[in-house]
């Protein structure tokens, strides 16, 4: 398993987020879903370092989803994300009130195959509004699929500080 781990921590990262959609469906192997939505909004970002996203995205996927989905590897899953998180120089918490206020909670929601979900998560890496440097990965966790789907980056989602 740490060989098979090792080979796909080397796929080379994109330079641009025009890619999202070919590496995750490579790197992230099922346990995080790139939404269409969230690639259509990667795609007309001018976020500047994809670099950070990509990475990001992979330590979801190698730390966050064994939180919960690998409960013979919780605890060490637990401690690595928290030192990604730390890294990365990022901070994963639920999304608040915005999900579920009238005035922005249809941001928030959307279908994946056919079934409604609600990006109740966040990863902030800036609390910046200049889309150029504002990090934000928004996801929902998808226990009946064992996957985290992502459903918004790099961007804000509105909430009642950016609206």
């Amino acid at each position: 398993m740490h060989q098979a781990q090792d080979c796909l921590s080397k796929l080379t990262v994109p330079n641009s987020l025009l890619d999202l959609e070919c590496w995750a469906h490579r790197r992230l192997q099922g346990r995080g879903l790139i939404h269409q939505r969230a690639i259509a909004a990667a795609t007309s970002s001018p976020y500047r370092n994809p670099a950070r996203v990509y990475e990001i995205l992979a330590a979801m996927a190698d730390h966050y989803w064994p939180m919960f989905y690998a409960p013979d590897c919780r605890a060490e899953a637990t401690l690595r994300w928290e030192e990604s998180c730390a890294a990365l120089r990022v901070y994963c918490s639920h999304v608040g009130m915005a999900a579920r206020t009238p005035q922005t909670a249809a941001k928030y929601a959307l279908l994946h195959e056919g079934l409604p979900r609600v990006l109740t998560m966040q990863i902030k890496g800036s609390s910046s509004f200049d889309p150029r440097t504002c990090l934000r990965i928004y996801f929902a966790p998808m226990p009946d699929l064992r996957s985290l789907l992502v459903g918004h980056l790099p961007g804000h989602l509105p909430n009642k500080q950016s609206n």
